[in-house]
């Protein structure tokens, strides 16, 4: 009697087939853990940024006494802040970590109280204090107030 060595041809597509099952619950698993961790990279993000403009100010606070944020300000893909009521006021806010593409914040006594900023494609909101991100996506464009013509 011969004694068989290897695996048969049936053996061998069990096992492929039990691997191909795995795959298709791991890989989803781990890509929602990737979407996860980087959008809570672009929250990290937020907060940094946030805590960069809290030292700018502080460290503006120091020459001028009476320095104060209010107000709109769009955020360009650099980390500047531009005033949206005067252009020439922007200041250049020094930030690390994911880059900031683009976005709106909005100060009240030098208090962030609205934002919507884009962190590597990932739309960031501040809500009630809080940084949140519900995934891809893109900030709404301020609506400018239209321009009503007077009549003579």
């Amino acid at each position: 009697m011969k004694k068989k060595n290897g695996f048969t041809l049936i053996e061998l597509l069990a096992v492929i087939v039990i691997l191909a099952i795995i795959a298709l619950i791991a890989v989803p698993i781990v890509l929602n853990l990737i979407e996860r961790s980087r959008k809570g990279a672009a929250i990290d993000s937020a907060y940094g940024y946030k805590e960069a403009i809290n030292e700018h100010y502080l460290s503006e606070l120091i020459d001028n006494p009476n320095y104060i944020l209010n107000g709109k300000y769009k955020v360009g893909s650099n980390g500047i802040l531009i005033n949206t009521q005067n252009e020439e006021e922007s200041y250049n806010i020094e930030v690390s970590g994911s880059k900031l593409s683009n976005g709106e914040v909005t100060f009240v006594n030098n208090v962030m109280t609205e934002a919507c900023l884009i962190i590597s494609g990932y739309k960031v909101t501040l809500e009630d204090g809080k940084f949140t991100s519900s995934g891809k996506g893109e900030c709404d464009s301020v609506q400018e107030e239209p321009q009503v013509e007077e009549s003579p």
